[in-house]
């Protein structure tokens, strides 16, 4: 099916009609490039394992733009030495601050980027505005758009309400 964008995600449905929802199983078998997007979460620890890579597409290549966990890094290496898949490219791994491990980032089947793919001039910009909101929005009492952790949203204000208050010392070499 050229051209089709499969896509695999047991939580969302998409309305696209480029995009044809699947199984994994499904997915990995018919796809020229497997590109990793899942989240890290306890249930999602070495989706793409020995399994998952044996299920993929002869010749097809991988790509890890998400995070680390979501790899069995000796089941990659293993398919990318047997051949059966023909390449991988990595942003994220499990060595520290998620850099891709140093022994996988040297196969000649790899690229790898230190955990930067991400690190556009668009993404750095929309960042730090996106972090100068939500400081704005917790400082005014409000709860931060996509706040993960809104039960400790409002930690920053209550500081502020307690040094306004004389509570906290106003020098910041308490802080």
């Amino acid at each position: 099916m050229s051209g089709m964008v499969l896509s695999h995600d047991p939580y969302k449905t998409i309305a696209d009609g480029r995009v044809r929802q699947t199984g994994l199983e499904e997915l990995l078998g018919e796809s020229d490039f497997v590109n990793c997007l899942a989240v890290a979460t306890p249930e999602t620890e070495n989706l793409m394992n020995e399994k998952a890579f044996a299920a993929m597409k002869d010749g097809a290549y991988f790509i890890n733009v998400s995070r680390g966990n979501l790899v069995d890094e000796a089941a990659l290496e293993g398919a990318l030495a047997s051949g059966h898949i023909a390449g991988a490219a990595i942003d994220v791994g499990r060595a520290g601050d998620q850099k891709p491990s140093p022994g996988l980032a040297r196969l000649p089947k790899v690229i790898a980027t230190p955990h930067i793919g991400g690190q556009t001039l668009a993404a750095i910009e929309s960042q730090a505005l996106e972090t100068v909101e939500q400081i704005r929005a917790v400082s005014q009492g409000a709860l931060p758009h996509n706040a993960i952790n809104p039960d400790r949203a409002f930690r920053f204000a209550e500081f502020l309400q307690r040094r306004a208050s004389s509570e906290l010392p106003n020098d910041r070499s308490n802080c």
